[in-house]
């Protein structure tokens, strides 16, 4: 049974207009990649472009965002530091670690989930979809 017409027409139906993401990444077209598909579901999008700046914007509104898209290799302060912090301000925040390294695998007491770079647009409304929607 092909399901792919289905899941195509579901991540469609996403709307996330009400919703605030952190976007936290340090490679421009890494980010706009991002951007351009979190647009596409209408997501208001606040960008980090390190973890550093993405613990500052979440001490800022602490109850601000639905989900943080959290690349883990950055410089100033990496993913998963960046993430031990926000855990402390607001542990309720569904973190999801973006990584380009096959071999990364979550500390699942820090990160929600993962989604590997280059991000793939059905990949993301389902993480979308998992902790937003």
């Amino acid at each position: 049974m092909d399901t792919s017409k289905n899941e195509k027409q579901d991540s469609s139906k996403l709307d996330l207009k009400d919703k605030r993401i952190l976007l936290v990444e340090d490679n421009e077209i890494n980010m706009e990649v991002a951007e351009f598909y979190l647009d596409a579901v209408h997501a208001n999008v606040d960008k980090a472009w390190n973890g550093l700046e993405a613990v500052e914007k979440v001490k800022e509104q602490p109850n601000q965002y639905s989900l943080i898209l959290m690349d883990i290799m950055m410089p100033k302060m990496n993913g998963d530091e960046a993430a031990k912090c926000i855990r402390k301000i607001n542990p309720s925040i569904p973190i999801v670690a973006m990584s380009a390294q096959s071999e990364y695998s979550i500390d699942q007491t820090i990160m929600n989930d993962s989604i590997s770079k280059p991000i793939d647009e059905q990949k993301l409304n389902h993480i979308l979809s998992k902790y937003v929607a």
